[in-house]
């Protein structure tokens, strides 16, 4: 079954939890409530990582919905007259605009990529009701074609072990796990895989294709489920506690306790 298609500012407006947010719970529901209160916002990076996506999963906005500076400093008055023509279009630098589309290229002249890209729905959106914790969840997902979620993801480094290392920093399968618990709720699939297309952010802009193994979905989920729950209970009770609610004890790390410690630069 195809999914539905809302801009970033339709989807935006749909009052929901998604990962975005959620994934501050890991910190504490303080971080929650802050992140939730005060938005987020946009960097740099984040406006690299936004338009490579346009460029790689839908490449005929990509021209209508970026535009190039190559003027040098980001100030005075040439500066301000090409922000004020730019209209609603998003302002990258040289370096930006060339990177993405060379990133693009990448990704699209992988076979493996191309197997799941110009197919299905991109930016899909998923809404549901959160059968145990009763919130009202959505997600944004970067290719859906029914039944697999596919997530596009830049990186310093496709070496698996870095990659997974930083893919479980980022929460990135939990983000995968929650989409993937929207789909089945709106019985779009029964069993949907979870793929990352993995591409380097610098040259020679390797890609990688990786399916997620179910087992790890499905730890993912139980974790997302465990913060729902958390979320539940703090808004019932008006709560939002930092990571520590009463004192603690700290103890020496375990590498200090096998014996002499041996500075880097003693020979």
């Amino acid at each position: 079954m195809s999914a539905p298609r809302h801009t970033f500012d339709g989807y935006r407006g749909i009052e929901a939890v998604n990962w975005s947010r959620l994934k501050y719970m890991r910190d504490s529901p303080l971080a929650y409530r802050y992140h939730r209160d005060h938005g987020v916002t946009v960097t740099d990076a984040m406006r690299l990582g936004s338009a490579t996506h346009t460029a790689i999963l839908e490449p005929h906005r990509f021209l209508a919905d970026y535009v190039l500076w190559d003027g040098g400093d980001r100030r005075g008055k040439e500066w301000a007259a090409f922000r004020e023509s730019a209209g609603e279009r998003t302002i990258l630098t040289s370096s930006q605009y060339t990177q993405a589309l060379a990133i693009s290229d990448a990704v699209r002249n992988n076979a493996q990529a191309m197997r799941y890209l110009d197919h299905g729905t991109n930016e899909a959106t998923v809404k549901w009701t959160d059968a145990a914790s009763g919130r009202v969840c959505k997600g944004r997902m970067d290719l859906y074609t029914g039944p697999v979620i596919v997530d596009v993801k830049t990186t310093r480094s496709i070496d698996e072990r870095k990659l997974r290392s930083q893919m479980e920093t980022l929460g990135v399968f939990c983000q995968l796990a929650m989409y993937r618990m929207g789909v089945i709720a709106n019985e779009w699939a029964v069993d949907p895989r979870c793929v990352i297309i993995a591409a380097e952010q610098f040259p020679p802009h390797d890609v990688g294709v990786f399916c997620v193994h179910p087992p790890d979905i499905e730890t993912a989920e139980g974790e997302v489920a465990a913060l729902l729950g958390k979320l539940r209970d703090c808004m019932n009770r008006d709560h939002w506690p930092g990571r520590f609610e009463s004192e603690t004890p700290i103890a020496r790390p375990a590498w200090a306790m096998g014996g002499d410690i041996t500075f880097s630069d003693e020979e």
